[in-house]
């Protein structure tokens, strides 16, 4: 199952960078599908962090602020490098 949910996952990310970012250069799609890759790992990682963390209902709502900045801030990394690059974002 993981598998084949990292197999999308990877065709939908580079089919999504090339649609929308313009990449189509093969090391730089590589770049993205090996981070892909690792996201699994840290996901299970993070996991078990949280569970053996995360305590109490205030600890579980700082948590999910945290995520809830750390995924704003990533969302918009993309555009900041075409931006800085100065690449046409589709």
């Amino acid at each position: 199952m993981r598998a084949r949910y990292r197999k999308s996952l990877v065709r939908r990310s580079t089919v999504a960078l090339k649609q929308h970012y313009g990449i189509t250069d093969e090391k730089t799609l590589r770049y993205f599908v090996v981070h892909v890759e690792a996201d699994e790992v840290h996901r299970t990682q993070e996991r078990e962090l949280l569970q053996r963390l995360v305590t109490n209902t205030t600890e579980a709502e700082a948590a999910v602020d945290a995520a809830s900045r750390a995924l704003d801030a990533v969302w918009n990394i993309l555009s900041g490098v075409c931006r800085r690059h100065q690449i046409p974002c589709h």
